[in-house]
Order: C-alpha cells, then sequence, then structure tokens
C-alpha cells in the first residue's frame, strides 16, 4: 500500500471553513434538546443492552 500522502489529504479534508458549518447546521441551538429523544429512539434498537 501507499501511504505517502495521505496525512496532507487527511489535513485538507478536515480544513473545513467554521464560518460554513454554522450555515450548514442551522438548528445547532435545537440540537441539545434533541439529543435525548433522539439517543432513546437509537438504543431502543439494543434492548437489554
Amino acid at each position: 500500500m501507499d501511504y505517502i500522502g495521505i496525512f496532507d489529504d487527511v489535513a485538507l479534508a478536515l480544513d473545513f471553513d467554521e464560518k460554513a458549518v454554522q450555515e450548514v447546521v442551522s438548528n445547532i441551538d435545537e440540537l441539545p434538546k434533541a439529543l435525548p429523544v433522539d439517543m432513546q429512539k437509537c438504543l431502543a434498537f439494543f434492548p437489554n443492552v
């Protein structure tokens, strides 16, 4: 396998603009309120865990 340049690719993939992220996630203030409900929905797939 050729790993040459992989860290450059990772750095490029993780180099995102904070303002752009905030524009995409417009309801960021509502997410913490929704988390407990969504977590219970996810955990319902794994009874007795």
